[in-house]
């Protein structure tokens, strides 16, 4: 009689890790959400745009340009993400008698406003320094008298972009 018993106890234990096996199978589906939050730095301080390829010397009207070159010193307390640097034209030492408008960043066109950029935009550490180039300005040849601009000092404003 013990022959029938171990059958039996045999078909039942397959059966149990057989149900088993696909309870295992088995899950829960749900969905959910959350806010979180994260703080972002607040540098303080400027970042200084220096001009080092001195003063424009030899513009005259219609001829070649003068290349612009300088430096971009971040004085603040974090990284800066730089693009480029924007001049413009804002005028020049002789006032009303020679106007920005006898200058341009192009050298066929009124254009006192240019940006040189950085590919790919460079990230400006602290107390960093890196090196621009890419601005030349020019004196246009406007068809009129330009005899009060003979030895002007062309004024150029400039901006980081980012």
């Amino acid at each position: 009689m013990l022959k029938p018993r171990k059958k039996t106890v045999a078909i039942t234990t397959a059966a149990f890790v057989v149900a088993g096996s696909t309870a295992a199978l088995a899950y829960w589906t749900t969905t959910g959400s959350g806010l979180g939050a994260v703080g972002t730095q607040s540098p303080s301080g400027t970042v200084e745009v220096t001009q080092a390829s001195g003063e424009a010397a030899g513009l005259y009207p219609g001829g070649p340009g003068f290349n612009l070159t300088g430096s971009l010193k971040n004085n603040s307390t974090g990284p800066v993400r730089v693009t480029g640097v924007k001049g413009t034209i804002t005028g020049t030492d002789k006032g009303a008698s020679c106007l920005a408008s006898n200058y341009s960043f192009n050298q066929n066109s009124s254009t006192q406003t240019e940006t040189a950029t950085y590919t790919p935009p460079q990230t400006l550490n602290a107390d960093a320094t890196i090196a621009w180039a890419g601005l030349t300005v020019y004196m246009l040849e406007t068809g009129a008298n330009q005899n009060d601009c003979k030895g002007a000092k062309v004024n150029i404003a400039y901006e980081i972009t980012s």
